[in-house]
């Protein structure tokens, strides 16, 4: 549950910053952090199986990390700050887009 609210945090900050972008590239970083997330938790849980890591920090290891990019989204976002890879990737999902099209 406490993974759903944060990645609510993570999505509202992009998505106030992002107004202005395509709703592809909203809709591939929103993709992209919940798989993110995905791959963070379930690494955790194999190293908590292999006993590597301590099942605290497997389980709770990624939501400790998505809730500080979402505090850090949502300062930047209030403050009207540039997040500089969210300048770039509308034109990086836009350049992908114009390749994948040409192949076709």
């Amino acid at each position: 549950p406490v993974s759903a609210l944060l990645i609510a945090l993570v999505g509202a900050a992009l998505g106030y910053r992002s107004r202005t972008a395509n709703t592809s590239a909203g809709f591939t970083l929103s993709l992209g952090v919940i798989f993110l997330y995905y791959s963070l938790f379930r690494a955790g849980d194999s190293l908590a199986e292999l006993g590597k890591l301590s099942p605290v920090i497997a389980m709770w290891g990624p939501n400790f990390l998505l809730a500080l990019v979402g505090i850090y989204l949502v300062r930047k976002s209030a403050q009207g700050a540039p997040i500089p890879w969210l300048d770039w990737m509308p034109e990086l999902l836009e350049k992908l887009s114009r390749v994948l099209r040409r192949t076709q």
